[in-house]
């Protein structure tokens, strides 16, 4: 399964996904309730969460798709 992913994610699914980048405060960044929108941490913010010792320095939000 790892060598197809490997194989069909830079042809398949990165064409498709539509990253943003954008700059907020992080004290007020990290009170937002995702929950509500759907949303999901992930990355560096995500791994602080989890482990309570790391100190993300990049965020990264997960949302459902919108048309």
């Amino acid at each position: 399964m790892l060598n197809e992913w490997v194989t069909y994610y830079p042809a398949n699914l990165r064409p498709t996904l539509r990253p943003r980048r954008y700059q907020a405060d992080r004290e007020q960044l990290i009170h937002i309730g995702l929950e509500a929108f759907g949303a999901h941490w992930g990355g560096e913010y995500g791994a602080e969460k989890l482990t309570r010792y790391l100190k993300a320095e990049h965020f990264l939000i997960y949302t459902p798709a919108h048309p």
